[in-house]
């Protein structure tokens, strides 16, 4: 499934419905019930994006707990999917509350592989809220510092870019954009 989780966060559809239609019959197959929630919420994501609406994210909020049952890793992964549905349904509150859930998954779980990502999407919540963009920007700045020193460029880029896009971001900014995705498309040369 994790051709599945690259193809979900690359909005790419219709490898996501080959990967899953592939994977999902092996799992219930070979009884591997945590990797049939896994897939069963990847596919409610899936179905969310092609028509997003508020019984969709109640789905996906679903879907979610199930994995959380499992007591598989990518939670907070998977709690971001829901947030991020939220937020698409212009409910940036919720979206925020769902956030922190994720970020606590993330603490008590260690998985710190998505807290980058998780930082960025609160980030993107506060910039909904209009007023918060302060609030908006620290955001982005710890994710990016996160992805950093992960080594994550791909998730320091989003969050360089989701900085850039604040009203009256700085030369800085654009700066530290500009660098990233120098650093960014080197690695694709090589």
């Amino acid at each position: 499934f994790t051709g599945a989780i690259v193809a979900a966060e690359n909005g790419d559809l219709n490898r996501l419905k080959v990967l899953l239609t592939r994977g999902l019959p092996i799992s219930d197959e070979k009884a591997f019930k945590g990797w049939a929630r896994f897939g069963n919420a990847l596919e409610t994501w899936r179905r969310f994006l092609s028509s997003p609406s508020a019984p969709m994210a109640e789905s996906i909020t679903s879907a979610v707990d199930d994995v959380l049952i499992s007591g598989k890793v990518v939670v907070p992964y998977f709690r971001s999917l829901e947030a991020k549905a939220y937020l698409a349904l212009g409910q940036p509150e919720d979206a925020l509350t769902i956030l922190e859930t994720a970020l606590d998954n993330a603490r008590s779980r260690r998985e710190h592989w998505w807290l980058a990502e998780l930082h960025r999407l609160r980030g993107e919540c506060f910039f909904a809220l209009d007023a918060q963009m302060e609030d908006a920007g620290q955001c982005f700045e710890e994710a990016a510092s996160i992805a950093q020193s992960q080594g994550a460029l791909a998730l320091e880029l989003r969050a360089r870019w989701s900085a850039f896009r604040l009203p009256g971001s700085t030369s800085n900014t654009r700066t530290r954009l500009e660098h990233c995705l120098e650093s960014f498309r080197a690695g694709l040369d090589s």
